[in-house]
């Protein structure tokens, strides 16, 4: 009878929520803490159980449109000194292959399961060691972040983190490819190993104001570095002493280097702003004989104002073509998890979404996003709502030059013969109650010549495949979710 109750209660809190709202972004499903949460909390385990139903259509990616269904169990044990979070999920669809099983047809239907959460957190005042699999999140809370995707995406990872009153650091490794067994055209043996490791320099300038430098490196030929984690130089540095020749120490290789900066202030008066630059190549234009190769950069800025009427956000982020791919196709440190666009679920082969595949900013390359937000709580409600706009141009981030052999001269933005218009809408609402959590949110919008996974120009590298926006096509884009969780202290 809670259950009912609740679940009526919340319904007429979304159909509240709808009347006051016109726009918005998916909410945040009910998890344990990440490593980056606070070690505040309860002093005894916690365990969540919940599901959640609905259905998709559109996106790049769209082989798994339709129905869609989840059930996820997390495990939140936080002390003074010690965290153990796990957060496992099933799914309902067709996105990846199911889970084997000894019942008839050999597995579990359409479902399968993923690890959100599963690692352990030491802290000891300022501070604190993670590993495990988390979530990923950025320096800075920015729909739009650059270094790392806002929108969590899950990898096993090692994070050291110091943080005083003055000064804060962080060194963070991700593991993007280990012992592969994914065989594509572009890549028949499975994956090549790699590995990323990001790290933070910040300052607090003053109260509530933050000012950084990032770093970001992929390497190739191993998973995990021990330089890259703990040595504090600048990544830049580490690089080209490793690597380069004519030295006894030297271990060649295939690696990148990202460099950038952020910049955060949040104000008692309810106003919060942010800024963030990534820069992976520049040049200086062609002057003086040197090359004039493409800038390849990303930005993002914006804030949030709390008034009485709620919280009013507005952002605005973009890339330059080829800002998050390698120089060549003998070098896979492309700025994302993998190093293709698609992969075989033992029997098609099926695209990898933009924004699946990204470490860093989740539209990719060659793009133009701007997206206002509103949230506010109402009568035990937390709603969110949000309209996005984006241009997006060709996109193949896991592509050198996407397709051609060499990179053309100039920078290059949004300058292809279709680039795709999309619009996007969401409203979405949480109410908790004692022990129960209620949530949905329901997204509409369209998609104006709409990017779709085709292969490469000129077949480089062999068999891949990049994001090409379609002429003269419209694609209606929707996604619809409603889900409960309940929460026990053990």
């Amino acid at each position: 009878m809670a259950f009912v109750a609740g679940l009526a209660a919340f319904l007429a809190c979304g159909i509240a929520a709808g009347a006051q709202a016109t726009a918005a972004a998916s909410p945040e499903v009910p998890a344990a803490p990440t490593a980056a949460a606070a070690s505040a909390g309860p002093s005894r385990p916690t365990l969540t159980a919940g599901a959640e139903a609905g259905y998709i259509t559109g996106g790049e990616a769209d082989y798994w449109n339709g129905p869609t269904g989840r059930t996820y169990l997390g495990l939140d044990y936080t002390t003074k000194y010690f965290d153990l979070i796990a957060d496992l999920s099933m799914y309902d669809n067709d996105k990846y292959a199911p889970t084997t099983a000894s019942v008839p047809g050999g597995h579990l239907g359409h479902m399968y399961f993923l690890m959100d959460n599963g690692g352990v957190v030491a802290h000891a005042g300022p501070l604190r060691f993670a590993a495990g699999r988390f979530q990923q999140y950025d320096v800075i809370k920015s729909p739009y972040s650059l270094f790392v995707n806002s929108d969590g995406n899950s990898a096993f990872s090692m994070k050291l983190d110091y943080e005083d009153d003055v000064f804060f650091y962080e060194s963070r490794w991700i593991e993007l490819n280990s012992r592969s067994d994914v065989s594509t055209s572009t890549y028949p043996t499975g994956f090549p190993d790699r590995g990323a490791n990001l790290k933070v320099f910040g300052f607090k300038l003053a109260p509530g104001m933050r000012f950084g430098f990032q770093d970001a490196g992929v390497y190739t030929g191993r998973s995990f570095d021990a330089e890259y984690f703990l040595n504090p130089i600048p990544q830049y540095f580490i690089q080209y002493v490793k690597t380069v020749g004519g030295s006894p120490w030297s271990t060649g290789g295939n690696e990148n280097e990202i460099v950038g900066m952020f910049w955060d202030w949040k104000r008692d008066d309810g106003i919060s702003l942010n800024a963030q630059l990534l820069i992976d190549d520049f040049s200086v234009f062609g002057l003086g004989g040197t090359p004039d190769n493409p800038w390849k950069l990303a930005w993002t800025f914006g804030g949030r104002m709390k008034t009485k009427y709620g919280t009013f956000g507005l952002f605005q982020a973009g890339a330059t073509k080829y800002t998050f791919e390698s120089v060549g196709n003998d070098y896979p440190y492309s700025y994302t998890y993998y190093p293709d666009s698609r992969f075989n679920n033992g029997s098609n082969y099926y695209a990898i979404s933009i924004a699946d595949n990204a470490i860093g900013y989740r539209n990719g390359e060659n793009n133009l996003a701007l997206l206002a937000d509103w949230s506010k709580s109402v009568a035990g409600c937390d709603l969110y709502a949000s309209l996005e706009f984006l241009l997006a141009g060709t996109n193949g981030s896991n592509d050198p030059w996407l397709g051609q052999s060499y990179y053309p001269g100039g920078t290059e933005l949004l300058d292809d013969p279709t680039v795709e218009k999309r619009v996007l809408a969401t409203v979405s609402a949480s109410w908790p109650t004692g022990r129960w959590r209620f949530y949905g949110s329901v997204a509409g919008g369209f998609a104006v010549d709409p990017l779709a996974s085709v292969a490469a120009p000129n077949n480089l590298p062999t068999g891949s495949y990049i994001y090409v926006a379609q002429a003269g096509q419209v694609q209606p884009l929707m996604q619809l979710t409603i889900g409960a969780a309940y929460t026990w202290d053990l």
